[in-house]
């Protein structure tokens, strides 16, 4: 699972934090209804998780 914040918007860490969590928690449980078999490999590789920063809403745009 690859998290990326938008830098520009001026978070402090902890609502950093606490967006990534809100977001892991939302991906978790739609993969868990649409893609059950991902979900079990991920759990068997351990739930890496990798956090990335982007410059603006233009640059996250880019990585779709």
């Amino acid at each position: 699972m690859v998290l990326v914040v938008r830098n520009d918007l001026k978070m402090g860490k902890g609502k950093v934090a606490a967006q990534c969590s809100h977001a892991t928690l939302g991906c978790f449980q739609k993969a868990c209804e649409q893609t059950p078999d991902a979900v079990d490999t991920w759990f068997s590789g351990g739930q890496a998780k990798v956090v990335c920063k982007c410059e603006s809403a233009d640059d996250l745009e880019e990585l779709r």
